[in-house]
């Protein structure tokens, strides 16, 4: 054997005796005494607290250091308050870190701990500040971390309140646990209670009076205090609501900004009344509740002026919206910590809760790529969050950010969008919303720019593809002054619209301003089941419609002053051109459906109107004249209505009036009255019309040309599209025929209606009127003087 070998060798031997001698010390000097010795300095030096325990301590040392500890209690040395307990502890160390002076512990679990973090204002600022009382032992190390059925309560005082954030029934996992965590694996589930307790009862005491200020009033021994939430004091309490600012007009308009109203038109039937508009259903009673939420941003707020003063009293809105919450809630992710930095921040963060604030239950999600806490900011990038309500299965609501930056109380981020899809059988409405964010909280002022909004509708029967509208533009929102500014612009059905103007309230909105559209195709516009959503908000201002296409119909160039006041919609001073002539008038509906309209029809052109809806026209001509009609909806069977109309420069295809005279005094054959090219020529008529249960009646028609005169009576059935009625038309004398007077009846098919004639009546009217008589006796003896005589006595005897 070499020299070398035998160094070597001894070498490895004294090494072998030396670990051997120092693993005999270990196992020999490590007893229950020593590690309570060791925790009690600990207890002393850290956290200023003596250790209280009520059992014995156990120690296992093969095949690894494990000790156990009983129930204990901490207690602060400066009064002796207790400031944490738990039921029992556990905890795996290395042997050979004990050698180098360190304690570094592998596994840890504590079961049943309890204690209280307590600020002096309900800021993060005030949490770290508690946190950092405590210091860390520099000579330990702590690996996995498992906590179970904890109960921990954050208390702050918030000026007259004190307010309590109750974790109960925690069971937390940490990959490893110091003051300085870097990418931390973690998962905790529990329960969570906020509630608020007014006046303060006890003094929050200093941050300086002791190292364990932040585990202030901690519970007492589990046998005496219930969980959390049974407690009284961490049920929700009822606290009194900021009172909402009064409302005021939008200020600042330019006066450019308000639209020039139209010129009056002619005067029009006055419209009737509708009945008062029923109560709002709960649904959007519902809506409203949401609105609410935000009512305490209407609170006056004593004015602010550092950034301090700003984080501190969104701190306070915040820890005020929150109060009256309860739930379970689970989380995971990856933790970073610096104690020292005061910095708290997640990655890959994910968090669910079921949540009761008013007994109302919420299921809430959220994930984030990285949430970010410092006292001075709070940031996130990726954010999303989901908010449903389990007995209602129509859809959630969803929020999200790609990036955003909380600095003071002012909120920025470059896209936040929200979305809430509703679904009804087949029928799925999507909403999107989505726009850049530069928001003072406090001042409760913001700037949206690059606003977009989206409404889809797909699967709905009633509508020949699939329905989308979008807008996009600007909006600055001004809640003190309780108005906003807005300049939008998209797509409705495929229209382009606008929409300049202020709005005012935010609970219930009111908007003033010019509302423009473009070709609108109603058949592509969803059928909506109720209109209730019209009492959402209110609307002032100009409406113009490029064009409103209905089937082969089409309207060009509405122009309207619009007002929407309480879920009634009133169009006042409407003006429409259609068919080469116009309609003007008014018309109301409310969010019931309960619809009346009435106006006049100013040169409507007959032959383009019935051209437009894909039919001959049977009547030409220049119509004008007044109308009223009401209904429900979309129900043509609560359709009713009245109309006075007068027809000039007219016709009336498919009939020949002077063929029908012919045929009476015998010169044509009763074909050419039905020729092709058939018409009749209208100077002028009048009638009256009235519309019920799918049924037109037309009373007191007549119509007048040089040589003839109608009167007429007859019906439209609307369902079934036929038509019946009686007609007397009374020819003047010429061509050498004297006064000529028929009857007829009409049936068939309103389009094309069937003219039975009473020719034999007609015609022995036309034989005495020429003084021929019938049968024998038809030859005059005075001849033409008398029948012309006559002929006029008959014609005027209308």
């Amino acid at each position: 054997m070499s020299r070398l070998t035998r160094i070597l060798l001894c070498v490895v031997l004294l090494v072998v005796i030396a670990v051997a001698a120092m693993a005999a010390y270990l196992y020999a000097s490590l007893s229950a005494e020593a590690v309570k010795e060791r925790l009690t300095a600990y207890a002393a030096d850290n956290l200023a607290s003596d250790l209280h325990l009520t059992g014995e301590i156990t120690v296992k040392r093969f095949p690894a250091l494990e000790v156990t500890l009983p129930a204990a209690r901490l207690t602060s040395k400066t009064d002796g308050h207790e400031t944490a307990r738990f039921d029992s502890a556990r905890f795996s160390a290395s042997l050979w870190s004990l050698a180098l002076g360190a304690v570094r512990m592998s596994d840890a679990e504590i079961a049943g701990l309890k204690t209280t973090v307590t600020a002096r204002e309900p800021s993060l600022t005030a949490f770290f500040e508690a946190a950092s009382q405590g210091t860390f032992p520099e000579d330990v190390k702590v690996g996995k971390l498992h906590l179970t059925n904890g109960s921990i309560r954050f208390t702050a005082a918030d000026n007259e309140t004190l307010r309590h954030w109750d974790a109960a029934d925690l069971d937390l996992t940490l990959e490893t646990l110091s003051p300085e965590l870097s990418a931390v694996p973690f998962t905790v589930n529990g329960r969570i209670t906020a509630s608020a307790e007014s006046p303060v009862k006890a003094e929050v005491p200093a941050q300086e009076s002791s190292p364990a200020a932040h585990a202030e009033t901690a519970p007492q021994t589990p046998a005496e205090t219930p969980a959390p939430e049974e407690t009284p004091q961490s049920a929700p309490q009822e606290t009194p609501a900021p009172a909402a600012a009064p409302e005021t007009p939008a200020s600042g308009t330019p006066a450019a900004d308000t639209p020039q109203e139209p010129a009056e038109p002619a005067e029009t039937t006055p419209i009737p009344a509708l009945p008062d508009a029923p109560a709002t259903p709960a649904a959007y009673k519902e809506v409203s509740a949401w609105l609410r939420f935000v009512s305490p941003a209407h609170a006056a707020e004593p004015s602010v002026t550092s950034a301090g003063e700003q984080r501190l009293a969104l701190a306070r809105l915040t820890a005020e919206a929150l109060t009256g919450i309860t739930g379970s809630f689970s989380a995971s992710g990856k933790v970073n910590l610096s104690v020292a930095d005061q910095t708290l921040s997640f990655d890959a963060f994910k968090f669910s809760a079921d949540l009761t604030q008013e007994n109302k239950t919420w299921g809430v999600s959220a994930a984030a790529d990285k949430l970010r806490f410092t006292p001075e900011e709070t940031s996130g990038v990726n954010v999303s969050a989901a908010l449903s309500r389990p007995e209602d299965e129509t859809g959630d609501i969803h929020v999200g950010a790609v990036e955003f930056k909380l600095a003071a109380a002012r909120l920025v981020s470059p896209e936040m969008r929200a979305s809430y899809t509703e679904a009804a059988g087949e029928k799925i409405t999507a909403y999107e919303v989505s726009s850049s964010v530069d928001a003072e909280l406090l001042t409760k002022k913001a700037q949206l720019e690059n606003l977009t909004a989206r409404i889809t509708v797909t699967g709905d029967a009633a509508l020949p593809a699939d329905f989308s509208a979008q807008v996009s533009g600007f909006m600055n929102v001004d809640i003190p002054a309780d108005s906003a500014q807005a300049g939008l612009s998209g797509t409705f059905a495929g229209a382009p619209f606008s929409f300049n103007g202020t709005a005012t309230g935010i609970t219930h909105p009111r908007f003033k301003g010019e509302l423009m559209l473009g070709n609108i195709e109603l058949k592509a516009v969803p059928r909506f089941q109720s209109l209730a959503w019209l009492n959402l908000a209110d609307f002032d201002g100009e409406l113009r419609i490029g064009q409103i296409a209905a089937g082969g119909f089409t309207a060009s160039q509405l122009h309207s002053r619009l007002n929407l006041t309480e879920g009634v919609v009133h169009l006042s001073r409407v003006i429409v051109n259609a068919a080469d002539g116009r309609l003007l008038g008014e018309a109301k509906l409310t969010s019931e459906a309960d619809w009346v309209m009435a106006g006049k029809l100013d040169g409507l052109n007959l032959e383009k109107l019935f051209t437009s809806v894909g039919g001959k026209p049977v009547l030409t001509g220049i119509v004008n004249g007044t109308f009223e009609v009401k209904g429900v909806g979309l129900d043509t069977e609560t359709y009713e209505g009245t109309s006075q109309v007068r027809l000039l420069r007219g016709s009336y295809n498919g009939i020949s009036a002077r063929s029908v005279r012919d045929v009476v005094a015998g010169r044509v054959k009763e074909a050419a009255v039905t020729a092709p090219d058939a018409k009749t020529a209208i100077d002028e008529a009048g009638c009256s019309l009235a519309l019920k249960d799918h049924v037109i009646e037309a009373s007191n028609f007549v119509s007048r040309s040089v040589f003839a005169r109608t009167n007429a009576d007859f019906s439209v059935d609307i369902a079934a599209g036929t038509i019946t009625g009686k007609a007397l038309t009374m020819f003047a004398p010429g061509n050498g025929i004297p006064a000529v007077r028929i009857t007829a009846e009409l049936s068939g098919k309103a389009a094309s209606p069937v003219w039975t004639f009473a020719w034999d009546e007609s015609r022995k009217n036309l034989l005495r009127a020429q003084g021929r008589g019938t049968g024998a006796n038809r030859h005059p003896q005075n001849g033409s003087e008398r029948s012309i005589w006559q002929s006029v006595k008959d014609f005027f005897a209308f």
